[in-house]
This record gives C-alpha cells, structure tokens and sequence, in this order.
C-alpha cells in the first residue's frame, strides 16, 4: 500500500505531528508543493527518517492536492494521512483507554488497513475524540477522516475525485459518495489519531477555506449534495478553531450506505419483473 502525507508550511519539527512519529525506515510519500521542497528535505534529514520521500506534486488547495495524489496512486492501495496527527492504539489492561503506540504497532496498524482494503474501498482509523464510545475493535459505515486508505481501482472504475468546490470537506464528500455507490467503509478503533488542535499553524489555517463565509457555503453545499443525509448547522466551540460559532456539519453514514442497498433492491425487482414479463410474453 502506498502511504501519503500531503502537507504545507508544516516544515518545522513542532509542527511536524505526524512525521515526528513516523517510524525512522518506514516508506512514506511527504506531498509538498514545489516551492516547498527544501525545507521539507531539511525537515526529512532532522528526523532522520530514511523511509520518507519528498514527492512535489502537492497544488494549491488541500483537494487539488488530493486529486493530484489519486492520480499518483493509480489502481494501487493507498493512504492518505493528514501532517498533524498524533497516533494512539488502545491498552491491553482497559477498555477504551488509549496509549502511543510503539513503531511496531502502528506498522501493524497499516497492515492491517491494506488487508481489510481486500474487501472493502475505503478504511479509516478512528478518531480521538468519541474513541471511547465504541468498544468494538472496528465497525461499518462511520466517519472516516484524517487518516483513510482506499482502493484506487474502485475509485477510478467510478471515476470518483474530490470536489473542490467543497474545499476543507472534499473528504466527507468522497466517503459519502462511495458509501451512496454502495461501498461500505470499515473504521478500526483499536487504534485512534488526534490533532492537538483544529486550525493551527500551518495547512488551511488562514486560507479562504477556513473563512467563515466559506465555512458555511460548504456546508450547506454538501447538504444540498447529499439531502437527506447531512445536517448544515452553527456549533458553538470553547476552544477549537479559536472558540465562537462555527458551521459543522452531522453526516448520517449509515443512512447513506442503507440508501444504495434500496437502490439496489429496486433494480434487482425491476430486472425480475422485466424477466418474469418476457416469460410470459413467450409462452
């Protein structure tokens, strides 16, 4: 499986979450913008991480630089994790509660996403937040961000890219849209990954997609694309994105995929009735 981080002006170690953690040999593709190639090669020598390679096809946008990744992957596997991650794998002496993981484990973790990939499209490792709600060690059809592996056959036999007219949300558009076409993710919560905050230095922070206004055309464009299952709404957040009102969205993942099973009965009843007819137009 090919492994991705696309990442921007997020060439200094403090900001560098998710290569920090890297482990040191492990193959990885740093996604960096051409102008931004040697402050990430300084970064890469820094951390001495002998598996990372620096591949400058990141673009202007976070979508566009996603799409530019697809077309990299081709058919094969592959992840894309976001620059700001810090990684967590569920304590053997507890429940739900949550440890680092060693280099070891979190290479297991990557296995065993591409394996699970053998079945399904799309696979996504939880998040931090809400880890502790779900005691299973994975389950179908839940939100998937910031670290999700896919097929890249399935998505170019749909012909699937990110919209980027959904700036900041082109990835919930994307699991929505495979979930609609009938392709199930599985979201592993053995593991879990986090942000130390939404909004920081570094990615989008100050782009026009982080912009209130956008923020809410966004949103409301994603309803209007997927009706009936994503909620537009206002949150109120004490700390995240600097506190205040913010436009969030609430996907209901489950309904989505349910939707393409329907869709699928109905075709197999139409194509039964179109034969039962022909039958009996033939006797």
């Amino acid at each position: 499986m090919k492994i991705y981080i696309p990442t921007y002006n997020r060439a200094d170690i403090p900001l560098a979450g998710t290569l920090k953690g890297w482990p040191k040999d492990y193959p990885v593709h740093v996604v960096v913008r051409k102008t931004q190639i040697e402050p990430y090669e300084r970064l890469l020598e820094r951390l001495g991480l002998e598996g990372a390679s620096i591949l400058p096809i990141g673009e202007d946008g976070i979508a566009n630089t996603r799409n530019a990744i697809l077309r990299h992957a081709g058919d094969s596997k592959f992840a894309m994790i976001d620059d700001d991650l810090g990684m967590l794998i569920r304590r053997s002496d507890h429940d739900w509660k949550l440890r680092g993981p060693t280099h070891a484990e979190f290479i297991v973790m990557m296995k065993e996403m591409e394996k699970y990939l053998d079945d399904v499209a799309h696979v996504a490792i939880s998040c931090r937040e809400g880890n502790n709600r779900i005691l299973e060690d994975h389950v179908e059809n839940n939100r998937g961000i910031r670290l999700v592996a896919y097929r890249g056959d399935v998505l170019r036999w749909k012909n699937l890219r990110y919209d980027t007219s959904l700036e900041g949300r082109e990835d919930l558009d994307m699991t929505l849209r495979l979930m609609e076409k009938g392709y199930k993710n599985i979201v592993l919560y053995k593991y879990a990954q986090g942000q130390k905050g939404s909004n920081t230095t570094g990615g989008l922070n100050g782009s026009d997609a982080r912009k209130d206004e956008a923020m809410e055309r966004t949103a409301k464009l994603l309803q209007e694309k997927h009706k009936g299952f994503v909620r537009a709404r206002t949150k109120m957040t004490k700390t995240a994105w600097g506190g205040g009102v913010r436009w969030d969205v609430t996907c209901y993942w489950k309904r989505a995929f349910a939707s393409s099973q329907r869709a699928k009965e109905k075709e197999y009843e139409a194509i039964s009735d179109k034969q039962i007819k022909n039958i009996t137009d033939n006797d």
